[in-house]
């Protein structure tokens, strides 16, 4: 028990130093960074069924030889990617 007592002091300081944490309750931290993930992991997903859905619109216009259909998947493609690639730059921006 003691040998307990002393390892948690350990993990106490430990935690203390890096990520500001005052609680004894260290074994919910797994449950915290994975909480915090969460929303990454979710954004992720519909990010990959966005462009999942455009590139079956791509191909399923492609199949029928619609010029319009390719037209406008490849717009909307871009228009996604576009703005992917300047949701960093809000994020900054607002920050600030």
């Amino acid at each position: 028990m003691a040998a307990r007592l002393g390892e948690d002091d350990v993990v106490n300081k430990i935690l203390r130093r890096r990520y500001g944490i005052k609680c004894p309750l260290h074994p919910l931290i797994w449950l915290k960074r994975w909480l915090m993930n969460l929303s990454l992991l979710i954004s992720r997903i519909l990010v990959l069924v966005f462009i999942g859905l455009i590139g079956y619109s791509l191909a399923g216009s492609l199949a029928v030889k619609s010029a319009m259909g390719v037209i406008l998947a490849l717009i909307s493609l871009i228009a996604t990617v576009l703005f992917f690639c300047l949701l960093p730059k809000l994020h900054t921006q607002r920050g600030e």
